[in-house]
């Protein structure tokens, strides 16, 4: 048997090394109160909570699991879902108000708590995979925009619709209160003619426009 020198590396450098861990955000939230469950559950539309124990051991199994399925919920921005645990000695009698009979519990709660949407016994995590889908437990969005910064499909019609009656009635109120001339109606019109104009559609080049004559431009023919 060989014995090998161990090289202290705190008298050289005055650091202590540690084996190397890789550290990942940490999305699975402890509660550790029955109030901070409580308010866990009021201030996130969906919650997804673990009732869980430290004597239970599919739980500390299967904790590792729960810690990426709640890492993979946080990174998804289209799902609105957060995820917590909460251990029964820190709950003590409030447990019995969730009605939790085995460990691990998982309940998922929405609207703001005021719902028991469905809970789970037992390590599923398929089975949480499908109520999460079945609340429909997505983030809302907003209205789109385009690259240039303005709504796109009938959001422009809208606007247009909604700037033309905010010129008529401006015109309207001036029109009563100041007596505005033929000048000033003459340019309004002239406004509505051409927002008309852009917002007509466009009419297709193949159909060919028929003048009819006039039975009166032949007479007038006929007496040059």
């Amino acid at each position: 048997l060989r014995t090998y020198p161990v090289l202290d590396t705190t008298k050289h450098t005055g650091f202590i090394y540690f084996p190397f861990k890789s550290f990942k955000m940490a999305t699975l939230h402890e509660l550790d109160s029955p109030d901070a469950l409580e308010s866990f559950r009021i201030n996130n539309a969906n919650a997804l909570v673990c009732f869980s124990a430290t004597w239970c051991g599919p739980c500390s199994a299967s904790k590792p699991q729960l810690e990426d399925l709640a890492r993979s919920y946080e990174s998804d921005p289209t799902i609105a879902l957060k995820v917590g645990i909460v251990y029964e000695h820190n709950l003590g009698d409030a447990l019995q108000r969730y009605q939790v009979r085995a460990f691990p519990t998982y309940i998922l709660y929405v609207q703001n708590g005021a719902k028991e949407f469905e809970r789970i016994e037992g390590v599923n995590f398929e089975g949480i995979k499908q109520i999460v889908k079945s609340a429909g437990c997505k983030m809302e969005m907003g209205t789109g925009y385009s690259l240039g910064g303005t709504s796109t499909g009938s959001d422009n019609a809208t606007s247009a619709a909604d700037a033309r009656m905010k010129r008529l009635e401006k015109f309207q109120i001036n029109n009563v209160t100041n007596n505005n001339g033929p000048e000033e109606v003459k340019e309004m019109k002239d406004e509505e003619m051409k927002d008309a104009a852009c917002s007509a559609p466009e009419q297709s080049p193949d159909v060919e426009m028929e003048v009819t004559p006039d039975p009166g431009d032949d007479n007038k023919s006929s007496d040059l």
